[in-house]
């Protein structure tokens, strides 16, 4: 993932939300500013300990919207989704204008040993 955010890389898959206009605009991708690690109790964390999917939708401010994880509904998924709500972005481009895309991160979740938010 492109980013200034530092913390760790998760991987990202991202698409435009609507049809690109006629043209050959480049689509550029959306870059973490800030990025917040998701933690989660211990022993949450030891039956599945791979990442949690999330998808949802950046939009023209560079603003998560809609997060939801796929395939888990456990600690694991909601510790993923209260993370990345603190994220902050710049949107992705069409021709140097902000737009909308629909995104797809893998979220790598951490054991605390509390199992509380890591600021």
């Amino acid at each position: 993932m492109t980013d200034a955010g530092g913390g760790p890389d998760w991987p990202i898959e991202y698409a435009l939300m609507s049809s690109a206009p006629a043209g050959n605009g480049l689509l550029t991708p959306p870059i973490a500013l800030k990025k917040i690690q998701a933690t989660g109790p211990k022993t949450d964390l030891t039956a599945n300990s791979g990442p949690v999917f999330i998808i949802g939708i950046i939009n023209e401010k560079g603003k998560l919207q809609a997060l939801r994880a796929i395939r888990t509904l456990d600690v694991r998924a909601q510790s993923a989704i209260n993370a990345l709500a603190q994220w902050e972005f710049l949107p992705a481009q069409l021709e140097g204008k902000p737009v909308a895309s629909k995104i797809l991160i893998g979220v790598s979740v951490m054991p605390t040993e509390e199992g509380g938010k890591q600021d």
